[in-house]
């Protein structure tokens, strides 16, 4: 797979590095096919060849099938700033009852990039993805997110950051979904991922606390991994928003580090429903 041209910043321009790149990353997808023909990574089902060139279309048409992509896209209107199902705008009602869980008067993202609502398929694929060996699973997740909402491409981003875990946590589960997803969608926007932020502090695991007591146990775990800021606007990733409450935290000390503006990225959105709060219904 080819690196894309994107809607880079003025100024920007590919180095000879990546222009190398781009050309390993060819051959060895070309080998990989006459080995191992192209699967649906949800269904299994054989997927015929692709047509050629290095576009979005052709990179999803040889990893997902179109039934199973049907089922994972978005259903309904959802909110762009909270993600839950509803007609959107600032003070819709899921905004207006986020706030008020999370104890805020203005939520610290611009805008919420959501694929879908976390249940079904898409809250299978979501699970296989905190795996290692579920990393190409994120990948297409990150794909099919930037599918759904184009305009991704259309902001002047400085980087994309994923929402991290404490490294004993990293250590012992083998992968970070949220860094597998911002990695991807970085390498398709043409934006650098930076992994800005770190965890201050080993916190319970959200799951494991109910909804209201979220906020007090993500609230200042997060800082400003060096000096800089990532940049005056970036897109922060993670893989599930539930309470929201983690996206908030992370937002809140980027803002304080200096970003001026942040965008917001989930796979999946828990609707605030009582299933959607029972921890053992989370990942």
């Amino acid at each position: 797979m080819t690196k894309p041209e994107g809607r880079p910043c003025p100024g920007s321009s590919p180095s000879i590095l990546a222009v190398c790149g781009k050309w390993a990353k060819e051959a060895s997808v070309a080998a990989s096919h006459l080995l191992f023909p192209p699967a649906c990574l949800v269904c299994g089902l054989e997927l015929p060849a692709a047509p050629p060139g290095a576009s979005l279309e052709r990179w999803l048409a040889e990893r997902i099938c179109s039934a199973c992509e049907l089922d994972l896209a978005i259903s309904g209107g959802r909110c762009s700033h909270c993600g839950l199902p509803s007609p959107g705008g600032s003070d819709c009602v899921g905004c207006r009852q986020l706030r008020g869980r999370l104890h805020l008067s203005v939520l610290p993202w611009q805008q919420l990039f959501v694929l879908g609502g976390y249940a079904d398929r898409l809250r299978d694929m979501v699970l296989q993805a905190k795996r290692p060996a579920g990393e190409d699973r994120a990948e297409l997740l990150a794909m099919l997110l930037l599918r759904q909402h184009g305009q991704l491409a259309e902001i002047c981003l400085d980087a994309v950051v994923p929402v991290p875990m404490h490294w004993r946590r990293r250590l012992a589960r083998g992968t970070n979904a949220a860094s597998v997803i911002a990695k991807r969608l970085a390498w398709q926007l043409g934006v650098p991922q930076k992994n800005a932020l770190q965890r201050k502090r080993l916190t319970p695991l959200q799951r494991s606390l109910p909804a209201a007591e979220r906020p007090g146990n993500v609230a200042g775990s997060f800082r400003l991994r060096g000096r800089q800021p990532p940049g005056r606007q970036v897109l922060l990733v993670d893989d599930v928003a539930t309470t929201g409450a983690t996206f908030a935290a992370a937002a809140t000390a980027l803002l304080e580090a200096g970003v001026s503006v942040v965008y917001a990225a989930a796979v999946a959105r828990a609707d605030m429903t009582p299933a959607a709060n029972n921890p053992d219904s989370l990942p």
